[in-house]
């Protein structure tokens, strides 16, 4: 049976306009960088155990990855991790990731 972690990138509100017309979001796990889409959940399969999450943002002509702060999360075997990555009030500020809420309010 396999693991897995679900992350969801998602814009401060006040920034979150900006960063869909100006930003391409990423998902990195266990150092391996994933292009994913602004609200839409991703998920990645991982073996049980220790795994480092960050999200993170790239301007176009930009190499590098920005606003990743690394979590580290425990995926047991057969169970699902799900996150939210989403940046702070101000642009400086980090993408945080966050157990995902599960209410829908």
């Amino acid at each position: 049976m396999t693991a897995a972690i679900v992350v969801t990138m998602k814009g401060y509100w006040l920034s979150a306009a900006w960063f869909r017309l100006t930003a391409r979001p990423f998902v990195r796990i266990d150092g391996e960088e994933q292009r994913v889409k602004w609200g839409v959940p991703h998920s990645t399969a991982v073996a049980p155990g220790m795994h480092t999450v960050a999200g993170g943002i790239r301007y176009p002509g930009f190499a590098t990855l920005l606003g990743c702060r690394d979590v580290t999360v425990h995926v047991a075997e057969g169970e699902t991790v799900s996150l939210v990555a989403q940046n702070g009030l101000f642009n400086r500020e980090p993408f945080y990731v966050t157990p995902a809420r599960n209410d829908r309010r």
